[in-house]
């Protein structure tokens, strides 16, 4: 699929920093990380990725950057579990979860879609 890119494994940093703005569509085997670009320099407030977990098993993002935060938009609240979106929480989307990750501010991704726990 054009604007899609279809992984098996683990991203890194750098890689998932070169998807944006495309749909990444995991149908591994194993439960995997994929690890964020930190959101001051290397992607911008606007970049966005959808992620589609096609597989059976769990996609855990990692904001690498102990400054980075992944707050969650539910529609109703917007943090993390802990009401805050703690700087460098694990965020993890479920099989078969859709998400869109945002880049919303310097050091902070908002993410909305199914399947997603923090």
């Amino acid at each position: 699929l054009a604007g899609s890119a279809v992984v098996t494994g683990a991203i890194n940093a750098s890689t998932f920093a070169g998807y944006k703005g495309k749909r990444i569509i995991y149908t591994g085997g194993s439960n995997v990380e994929f690890d964020l670009p930190d959101a001051t320099g290397t992607v911008a407030v606007g970049d966005t990725w959808v992620i589609v977990n096609a597989s059976q098993q769990i996609i855990t993002l990692d904001p690498i950057d102990g400054d980075n935060t992944i707050k969650i938009a539910t529609g109703s609240t917007y943090g993390g579990s802990d009401g805050t979106g703690s700087a460098g929480a694990n965020t993890s989307i479920a099989k078969g979860g859709v998400v869109e990750l945002v880049v919303v501010a310097n050091h902070e991704f908002a993410i909305f879609g199914s399947g997603i726990s923090q």
